[in-house]
């Protein structure tokens, strides 16, 4: 996926690593922790962090083979 035409691959990478990180950041610091902070179904909440942790790495292995033709 390309962020902007004429723009070097390098320069892409940069901008697509630089939004995914500020996404993670803010995921890690804002909203899990804020719902965290009650007690209410904390291990539900737990084990659906853990989930969707294996559900992106098990995608992310799956693009990596795909894109070895």
């Amino acid at each position: 996926m390309r962020i902007a035409s004429g723009v070097s691959d390098v320069l892409n990478v940069v901008f697509m690593a630089l939004s995914a990180g500020t996404f993670i950041y803010v995921a890690c610091t804002e909203i899990i922790v804020h719902e965290f902070e009650s007690s209410k179904w904390s291990g539900l909440k737990l084990l659906l962090v853990i989930i969707g942790g294996v559900i992106i790495g098990a995608l992310w292995f799956m693009e990596a083979e795909d894109h070895g033709h």
